[in-house]
């Protein structure tokens, strides 16, 4: 996995948050396989910068420490974040990724099979 992780490209929103534009556009160009210049590559550049631009006015010069602070020491962030935690971690004791994992041998072992499934709708 580390071996093909090294021939991926960076994703363009990383590279335009360095503000490294130029690659961010080559990146989205090669992903979208539409020529630099197509204006959708354009487009969806400009929707990048302005999501950029906005998330800069929102944190300001706050550092990732700042935003801790005010996630853990503000009671109504607190609560939000340990709410969001404890639903997470009780929809993995569901075994619902169980299910979801073994349902094609589940559904074959009834004897329910794609060709039927096809029938029935």
């Amino acid at each position: 996995m580390i071996a093909g992780m090294l021939l991926c490209h960076e994703s363009p929103r990383w590279l335009a948050r360095q503000d490294n534009w130029e690659q961010a556009g080559k990146v989205l160009s090669i992903t979208r396989n539409l020529p630099l210049n197509h204006p959708y590559i354009q487009m969806e550049l400009q929707e990048m910068n302005e999501q950029l631009e906005n998330e800069r006015r929102l944190v300001g010069g706050a550092s990732f420490m700042d935003l801790q602070k005010e996630m853990w020491l503000v009671p109504g962030n607190r609560k939000r974040a340990l709410i969001s935690m404890t639903l997470m971690l009780c929809q993995q004791m569901t075994g619902t990724n169980a299910i979801n994992y073994y349902a094609p041998q589940i559904f074959r072992n009834l004897g329910i099979t794609a060709r039927l499934c096809e029938d029935l709708a």
